[in-house]
């Protein structure tokens, strides 16, 4: 899938956030799903992975480990 304008301004605006909040769950979480959708599985896997360390709860972290066995 090619990056459509809206979603290169959504990643444009995550990246963003991550500069002036390195461990943004929410913005990490998104660029993860952003970068599934388009198909760059490598850079899903990388920003799953990160997420993986910041959040505290092991339901979430059960989500997200089903999401990287599904890539």
């Amino acid at each position: 899938m090619v990056k459509s304008d809206d979603l290169a301004l959504a990643e444009a605006i995550f990246k963003s956030v991550l500069v002036i909040s390195p461990k943004h769950a929410n913005a990490i979480y998104s660029l993860g799903l952003l970068y599934e959708t388009i198909g760059e599985k490598e850079q899903a896997i990388k920003y799953y992975r990160q997420l993986l360390d910041i959040v505290p709860e092991q339901a979430t972290k059960d989500v997200i480990l089903e999401k990287l066995r599904n890539l």
